[in-house]
């Protein structure tokens, strides 16, 4: 079930959006080049290599909730604060 999102163009201002954008969705992502993040059922992992890539790979979800849904959101929000889905 494991889904790995990747993105390009991920800088520190880019990253720094990501959070602000997800801390108001309720979701906490720390500043660490590498981490776990979760909310609304949805548990996923993150790396960073801190200058232009992005990994997000989703662990776990609710069994309502499609995958499609999760990752097209996961893919809107960063295109929003910049970054580039590859």
């Amino acid at each position: 079930m494991d889904s790995t999102l990747s993105f390009s163009g991920i800088s520190k201002e880019v990253f720094a959006k990501i959070q602000d954008k997800l801390r108001g969705l309720g979701i906490e992502l720390p500043a660490a080049p590498s981490g776990s993040i979760s909310g609304s059922g949805v548990k996923a992992e993150y790396t960073w290599d801190g200058i232009e890539r992005l990994a997000i790979t989703v662990l776990e979800k609710p069994i309502f909730l499609p995958m499609s849904a999760i990752t097209s959101g996961i893919v809107g929000a960063i295109k929003d604060c910049g970054g580039k889905p590859e």
